[in-house]
């Protein structure tokens, strides 16, 4: 009776454990998830205005606001590019027409600006105040567009906003954005031959990972890869995050052996020989009752 009692209390505490992991593993996957997605949204919006403009000759307020605030914009828009693939597009024309009206002004072609009319300076405010600029860093920049897009008299004085001066329209070189350090695949440092042999793994996996400085066994589960393709994230039975590798990371540890992959027979049986030992703990307490 005693037996079959400890049994069901097992039972019940393995299925409860069982529950709170998924729930906890969950949550590790969900913002693994979106952590991925806002990488992938950075990796996105850099690559298109570097692409674009890098080193390029503009006015240093100009970059100034690419940098620091479009870029911004760009990358939440693209983050939310699957609910809204419109609000995505419309930024990405308006940074180009804003560039071609750039260039068109570095190059003392004013009578090729685009953008004179008010569609246009609309969608600039627009977009500022989505990402929650000020009224007045809105006023700033529409002043600096419109002494652009009336270069046509560059020589006049420029002087009528307090906040702006004539060298906020000198041309500076375009320094390349940082959004986000994720590299693609391609551009990853080439891994040594031998760990290219190595195995791969899928979600779902339990592995041994010794950790050699901390001269410590770490048994954990496979439960995402984000940041895509890149970053394998592990959990403990808890379902609590206790590993982050990247790919080329656990290459090299399955080559070092130091990154083992575990059967699920082995998994049962470790479990099977933890509950007959903490059962054959308590049977001198249950035989002197």
């Amino acid at each position: 009776m005693i037996f079959s009692d400890l049994l069901a209390e097992l039972r019940e505490f393995v299925a409860q454990e069982t529950r709170r992991s998924v729930l906890v593993e969950q949550r590790v996957k969900e913002a693994e998830a979106g952590k991925a997605k806002t990488q992938a949204a950075k990796l996105k919006v850099q690559t298109l205005i570097n692409q674009r403009i890098a080193n390029a000759p503009l006015p240093r307020v100009a970059c100034e606001f690419i940098s620091n605030i479009w870029a911004r914009l760009m990358t939440l828009r693209a983050i939310r590019s699957e609910q809204d693939r419109q609000a995505w597009r419309d930024s990405v024309d308006t940074f180009n027409a804003l560039i071609d009206c750039l260039f068109a002004y570095t190059a003392d072609a004013p009578s090729q600006l685009p953008w004179k009319n008010k569609n246009f300076n609309a969608a600039i405010a627009k977009g500022m105040l989505e990402i929650g600029c000020t009224s007045e860093e809105i006023e700033n920049t529409v002043w600096w567009l419109d002494r652009i897009s009336n270069s046509a008299d560059t020589t006049g004085a420029v002087s009528d906003h307090p906040n702006r001066q004539k060298s906020d329209l000198n041309l500076t070189a375009f320094n390349p954005i940082t959004l986000t350090t994720l590299v693609t695949e391609g551009e990853s440092e080439n891994i040594p031959d031998p760990a290219l042999s190595a195995p791969l793994i899928k979600e779902g996996t339990w592995v041994e990972f010794d950790d050699c400085e901390l001269s410590n066994t770490l048994r954990c589960k496979l439960a995402t890869i984000g940041s895509p393709g890149q970053n394998y994230i592990f959990v403990n039975r808890r379902g609590m995050k206790v590993l982050e590798k990247q790919k080329k990371e656990l290459l090299r540890l399955f080559a070092a052996n130091q990154l083992k992959p575990i059967e699920e027979s082995q998994l049962l049986d470790r479990a099977m020989d933890s509950v007959l030992q903490a059962l054959h703990t308590q049977q001198p307490e249950t035989a002197t009752h």
